[in-house]
């Protein structure tokens, strides 16, 4: 009861003369004006909008949850995506390297088959002039 007329004066002011308790054929009965009673209806209409108001918003904080969790799962997928992109180009790095020596011992080989080619066409063209003397 003092809970009831403590909430009662913070709404209806401390001088109001009502709420008035009453006990009636036995049942306690609550007295207000119109006044308060509009009072009463303001207050939970606004306490109703509230409520909507925060029903729209945890509908509305679900859905982004819901974007966040696939957000999450797409960051996921590109990590992983990624990953697999690095080890790729790790393996194809080190191809390379191997290619790369590879041409570099061939480039050799290449200039001593020229020299040699060259020997032999000197040693060649000699031997065909000392054939050519000799055939004289």
């Amino acid at each position: 009861m003092i809970l009831l007329l403590s909430f009662s004066t913070k709404i209806w002011g401390a001088n109001s003369e009502y709420p008035k308790i009453i006990v009636y054929k036995g049942d306690t009965l609550v007295l207000i004006t119109l006044g308060q009673v509009d009072s009463l209806n303001i207050t939970y209409t606004i306490v109703d909008e509230y409520k909507e108001l925060s029903d729209s918003l945890k509908s509305s904080v679900a859905g982004y949850e819901l974007v966040i969790i696939k957000d999450k799962e797409i960051i996921r997928e590109l990590r992983e995506k990624n990953e697999i992109h690095d080890q790729i180009v790790e393996q194809k790095n080190i191809v390379n390297e191997e290619l790369k020596k590879d041409n570099k011992k061939l480039k050799k080989k290449n200039k001593l088959l020229k020299f040699f080619n060259g020997v032999l066409m000197v040693t060649t063209t000699i031997l065909g002039v000392v054939v050519a003397i000799l055939s004289l």
